[in-house]
């Protein structure tokens, strides 16, 4: 689950293994589905552009202007993925994680 926090609906990208300690999900999932009740959205977030703690989507432009690296919610709406994007993540993953 998602919160809103300094303009950015932030997420955990690890979990617990309670006993090795935290252990992200590359290799192990494609894409985390993440809802805020606080901007009632839900959005889909491809594992392989992930944060290995962490991960922050912003709700608008920083103030400096930057665009480069930052990752827009509006990007990310669950209500934006089509087939053939959730189709493209899951490829895209298969291929990085099986060495192909």
């Amino acid at each position: 689950m998602g919160h809103v926090r300094d303009g950015c609906v932030v997420f955990n990208t690890a979990g617990t293994d309670h006993g090795s300690g935290p252990r992200d999900y590359h290799g192990r999932a494609d894409l985390f589905g993440v809802r805020c009740p606080e901007v009632g959205k839900t959005f889909l977030v491809p594992v392989a552009i992930a944060l290995r703690s962490s991960m922050g989507l912003r709700m608008k432009s920083p103030e400096n202007g930057q665009r480069s690296k930052v990752h827009f919610a509006a990007d990310y709406e669950i209500a934006l993925w089509t087939v053939e994007r959730l189709r493209g993540v899951v490829q895209s993953s298969s291929l990085l994680n099986h060495g192909c």
